[in-house]
């Protein structure tokens, strides 16, 4: 765990908003940094707000800079208006791959090029707040209204794509005019279908909208976001994120009656609510890895006010305009929305209202309602931040979210602790009397685990102590051989290859395998290139590697595990840890556990 030290930098992500504000002037005053980030998604926010605070605190010291953007995407796209993302195809199809590809070093990869990352990285701050409504940018992306489309599109291909197509093309094939008149008639219908502007979405064609709505699911997008956060703060050495996040609802439940004018209970919000606690969830397993204190305080009412302000009503970014109403006598059908040209305009409507900040505006009728007894009611954004700061500073608010759910689940217990060993006595004797070895089956997960489990069964076949494996007297070439020989005469080796997994021989080149590979994965493809280094990925990934270099590693290891339990400054019940590999025997399960606590970093942290 890293201990807080010194609080030099801040990034707070949304710090223009209501919360975000306070929060960046309660850390000014109380911890004086020697830089504070403020990021917020418009450049003006941005720098208004960097200029309130410096004009607040300008003998503080603490310089205050501004970024902005959305930090949900690659910072080239991070200016751009939905609508042009939205219509760019390039953008769409790269956007795609930052949600669904895989994370690496590469200098384009979504890990480099997001805004998000790069303003950690940049700035390297020793605190992270994230004032941001994850929940609400992520879920607010109406997939509902894009699977409908979408629907509506596969439905009308579907018509046309039936049985009686083959036949028609192979018609066509021959010559016959009608087939082809009837394939002509299809192709045009298709494009059709795919390239026409979108009636209730003239910016957007059919194709787009299945683009659209593959990136705007949650779940995948929730998690890439979360994961970028954790290489970042890991990398940047953050020692704190502290997360303001939502119920979803304003701590109400799906009784909730202030909706979107959808029906209760509302999918809209619902949806939120499922970000909102899925978001929980992943930052309760980042606290519970390697890297930064993980905190989240979570508001459960409106969360009010700015200030009370006459001011002119927006709908969707638009100025409402007074126009004088018309008498309609209701027939079969209801056009919703008229040109507005045939109507007798009167202005822009204003009226008083109440800003809320991220919120809304509300009328003071819409304010005395929501904030009604037992109703959603109201915390002040300065109390939010008064418990963001206390959990900055290390003091037990009871606020924290993620501290509640640690003290509510079910942690191991000493029952189970006995339960273990006699599991394990019952399982030997059964190995003896069936006379097969319980290595590994594949259930916890990647390949690699039972690479580990089996390639250290096979090494303990051969050599049976610890200390043979990292003797100078046995050469990482010997015991590449040694091994083989074993693996060629001895049934383990169908075992091995009949649950997915390869045997990579020395040679590099050849391999032992069955009927079905696990490594490399691919659903889609049945044949696999092998392109440049991709044996020595899918090696490491899950293929047993008699090859003298994973023996070298081995050695290393080896002697590792052997220093681990010699170590002189540790006795009692400190010589017993899951870095120390204290047994004098060699165990399959204990050899691979110490492997994944000490070199993959992956044991608890709580």
């Amino acid at each position: 765990m890293i201990v807080p030290k010194k609080i030099e930098r801040v990034v707070i992500f949304g710090g223009g908003g209501l919360v975000g504000y306070q929060i960046c002037r309660l850390i000014a005053r109380e911890v004086k940094p020697e830089k504070m980030v403020v990021c917020t998604l418009l450049e003006k926010e941005a720098l208004e707000t960097i200029a309130l605070l410096s004009d607040e605190f300008k003998a503080e010291g603490t310089e205050f800079i501004a970024e902005y953007g959305n930090i949900f995407v690659r910072e080239e796209y991070a200016k751009l208006a939905k609508g042009e993302i939205q219509a760019d195809q390039e953008i769409l199809s790269t956007i795609y791959n930052d949600v669904f590809g895989d994370l690496n070093d590469d200098p384009d990869n979504i890990s480099n090029k997001g805004l998000m990352p790069k303003i950690i990285m940049k700035y390297r701050p020793d605190v992270v707040v994230d004032c941001v409504n994850t929940a609400t940018a992520i879920s607010y992306q109406d997939v509902k209204s894009s699977s409908n489309v979408v629907k509506e599109f596969r439905d009308a291909i579907g018509d046309v794509i039936n049985p009686g197509i083959k036949t028609t093309i192979e018609n066509a094939k021959s010559g016959d005019k009608e087939s082809i008149e009837k394939l002509c008639a299809f192709a045009t219908n298709f494009i059709e279908q795919s390239t026409d502007a979108i009636e209730s979405f003239p910016h957007l064609t059919n194709l787009k909208m299945v683009d659209l709505l593959l990136i705007s699911q949650a779940i995948p997008q929730l998690v890439r976001h979360v994961t970028l956060l954790y290489n970042s703060l890991n990398k940047a050495k953050t020692h704190i994120y502290i997360k303001v996040g939502t119920t979803g609802t304003g701590g109400m439940g799906v009784n909730i009656p202030f909706t979107h004018g959808e029906d209760k209970p509302s999918f809209k919000l619902m949806a939120k609510t499922s970000v909102g606690f899925a978001h929980t969830g992943l930052l309760f397993l980042l606290a519970r890895s390697p890297g930064p204190i993980i905190k989240e305080i979570k508001p459960g009412a409106m969360i009010g006010y700015r200030r009370v302000v006459y001011k002119e009503i927006k709908k969707f970014g638009e100025p409402v305009v007074l126009s004088e109403s018309r008498k309609e006598i209701l027939g079969d059908s209801l056009k919703i929305r008229q040109d507005k040209s045939t109507y007798r305009l009167k202005g822009n409507l204003s009226l008083v209202g109440i800003d809320t900040g991220e919120n809304g505006f509300f009328s003071r009728g819409e304010y005395e309602t929501i904030t009604y007894m037992d109703s959603m009611e109201f915390v002040t954004p300065e109390e939010i931040a008064r418990n963001v700061l206390h959990e900055i500073a290390g003091s037990n608010t009871g606020k924290d979210i993620i501290a509640a759910i640690d003290g509510a689940i079910m942690d191991p217990s000493y029952r189970a602790g006995l339960i273990r060993q006699a599991a394990v006595d019952e399982m030997r004797e059964e190995e003896r009397v069936h006379g097969i070895p319980s290595i590994a089956i594949g259930e916890l997960g990647p390949p690699q685990l039972s690479k580990l489990l089996y390639e250290t069964h096979l090494l303990r076949q051969v050599f049976p102590k610890l200390e043979d494996w990292a003797s100078p007297e046995v050469s990482v070439e010997q015991m590449s051989e040694l091994v083989l020989k074993y693996v060629e005469k001895s049934e383990i080796r169908e075992i091995i290859t009949s649950l997915g997994l390869a045997i990579l021989l020395p040679d590099g080149k050849t391999i032992f395998r069955g009927p079905t590979m696990y490594i490399p994965e691919s659903k889609v493809h049945v044949d696999v290139p092998i392109n440049d280094g991709d044996i020595d990925s899918w090696a490491n990934h899950g293929w047993i590697d008699l090859r003298i270099s994973n023996f070298k590693l081995w050695k290393e290891r080896a002697q590792k595990m052997l220093n681990s339990r010699d170590h002189k400054f540790t006795e009692g019940s400190a010589s017993v840890g899951p870095d120390i590999y204290s047994s004098r025997m060699i165990k399959t399960g204990e050899v691979v556990g110490w492997i994944l606590s000490t070199e993959f970093d992956g044991s608890r942290r709580k």
